[in-house]
């Protein structure tokens, strides 16, 4: 998504209430226990290995710290992590 259409979604989102993962903005993280995480809306891995992963999203950075990562699913929008997580960063400098 290019920087006009992802403006005119947060716009759009804005003015009709609905939820800024819904129009592809921001990303939706869930998260099951300490052992799965699924991420919606990324645009790509930047760092991958079974202690560390780095997604990359429109507005920021998701870093996962733990053990024994793998990727059981991915697509153009979706991606499933599962292993031992035991930290999540949104948008900071780490690592």
């Amino acid at each position: 998504m290019n920087e006009k259409m992802r403006k005119s979604a947060e716009f759009l989102s804005e003015k009709l209430d609905i939820p800024m993962e819904l129009v592809g903005v921001k990303a939706k993280i869930t998260v099951l226990g300490d052992e799965e995480i699924t991420v919606e809306n990324h645009k790509g891995i930047i760092s991958f290995s079974k202690e560390y992963l780095e997604i990359a999203t429109y507005k920021e950075n998701i870093s996962l710290y733990g053990d024994n990562f793998e990727i059981c699913y991915i697509s153009e929008g979706t991606m499933v992590i599962r292993g031992k997580i035991n930290k999540i960063l949104v948008g900071e400098d780490h690592e």
